[in-house]
């Protein structure tokens, strides 16, 4: 009597099946996540994005030496992140705000060691920052001076508008003082804001948080370097109430402004300008 044996069809047929179950199963219904990956582990694009947030901390504090130490944990350099920029840009990254801040942040911190990325980007970021001598970076508890700014310069003609009925803001206790200066700002009303240091130095890279009853816009300084590095600005809806606070210093914030008409029956509106100056010595 003959014995059937096994087919060697249906035995492939079971393998792919096989195959094709157990692939399902760790892609769809139980895929490994991988968490608490060190820096020097991630793939280039996480390493981009990583240089991203290196560059965007750098903005907010200044501090060189620890933008070198995060960047050295990733295994990067300073060319990486001219060269990120470069790639950001090329992408479309300067179609948004927060694109540009990237980018912003980026150039500015590899110029701080001598480091230019390609044309586009020097083209697209202009600053009032000249470039600083090249200084050979260790980490180390030594904190590095960061490049000389110019001068602030203005915003614009200066011209008196028609009285305007707003309140004026105090100077609220903490580590910025507020100034608030109506002007009428044509059809829109606008807010502009200017963040500086104790000496009247643009700071970018600040949070800046309007407060629209329960609604809330955050935008950053920095935006807008060829202006100020420390300005932005923000188009108000008119007989609207707004609050502007800078985001992570809770002491500085302003009365409600309202984009009311620069005189009665006037089609212009009122428009304001803030200015929120770091107390010497904070």
């Amino acid at each position: 009597m003959r014995r059937a044996g096994f087919s060697p069809i249906v035995l492939i047929i079971g393998l792919v099946f096989g195959i094709a179950g157990a692939l399902y199963w760790a892609w769809q219904v139980d895929p490994v996540l991988v968490t608490d990956v060190s820096p020097d582990k991630l793939a280039r694009d996480g390493k981009r994005n990583y240089g991203i947030a290196v560059s965007l901390a750098w903005a907010r504090d200044g501090d060189t030496v620890k933008a070198a130490s995060r960047l050295a944990e990733a295994g990067l350099n300073w060319q990486d992140i001219a060269d990120f920029a470069c790639e950001l840009t090329s992408e479309g990254g300067a179609q948004s705000n927060s694109g540009v801040l990237a980018i912003s942040s980026m150039v500015a911190l590899a110029r701080t060691q001598g480091i230019q990325s390609c044309p586009a980007v020097v083209q697209l970021v202009t600053t009032n920052t000249p470039i600083p001598t090249p200084t050979l970076i260790t980490p180390t508890n030594t904190r590095v001076p960061v490049a000389t700014k110019t001068a602030t310069p203005t915003l614009g003609v200066t011209f008196t508008p028609p009285p305007l009925e707003f309140t004026p803001t105090p100077v609220p206790p903490g580590e910025f003082t507020v100034d608030v200066r109506g002007f009428c700002a044509g059809t829109e009303g606008r807010i502009e804001v200017l963040v500086q240091t104790s000496i009247g130095d643009g700071i970018p890279g600040i949070a800046i948080s309007i407060r629209q009853d329960e609604n809330r816009d955050i935008f950053f300084t920095g935006l807008m370097p060829e202006r100020d590095p420390g300005y932005a600005d923000f188009t108000m809806t008119p007989e609207r109430a707004y609050v502007v606070a800078l985001r992570d210093y809770r002491q500085a914030f302003t009365n409600p402004l309202t984009a009311g008409p620069c005189s009665p029956g006037s089609p212009d509106r009122a428009g304001y300008r803030i200015t929120f100056r770091r107390l010497a010595g904070e």
